[in-house]
C-alpha cells in the first residue's frame, strides 16, 4: 500500500510538472500571438493612413467632431454669463498657434 502511495505521489508531481510547463508555453504562445497581431495591427494601419480615402474620411469625421465639440460648447455656455463665453473663447484662440 506505502510503495503504491509513493507511485501515486511521484505520478501527481510529473502530472503537475508537465501541466505547468504546459501552462507555460501557452504563456509564450499567447504572448507570440500578440506580438504577431499588434504588428499586423500597425502594419495594417500604417497601409490605411496612407491611403487618400482613408484620410479624407478621416479629416471628414473630424470636422463633424468639431462641429459637435462647438455646437455642444455653445449650447453648455448659454447657460452661462456671456461676457465670461466671450473671453474664454478669446482666450482659446489666442493660446492657439
Amino acid at each position: 500500500m506505502i510503495y503504491t502511495q509513493a507511485i501515486a505521489e511521484k505520478n501527481i508531481s510529473f502530472l503537475e510538472k508537465v501541466k505547468e510547463q504546459a501552462n507555460l508555453e501557452n504563456i509564450y504562445e499567447g504572448r507570440e500571438l500578440f506580438e504577431n497581431l499588434t504588428q499586423s495591427f500597425k502594419q495594417a494601419l500604417k497601409r490605411e493612413l496612407q491611403n487618400k480615402e482613408t484620410q479624407s474620411e478621416l479629416q471628414s469625421l473630424l470636422s463633424e467632431l468639431l462641429e459637435e465639440l462647438k455646437i455642444n460648447y455653445v449650447q453648455n455656455s448659454s447657460q452661462q454669463d456671456p461676457t465670461i463665453t466671450l473671453s474664454e473663447v478669446e482666450q482659446m484662440q489666442s493660446s492657439s498657434p
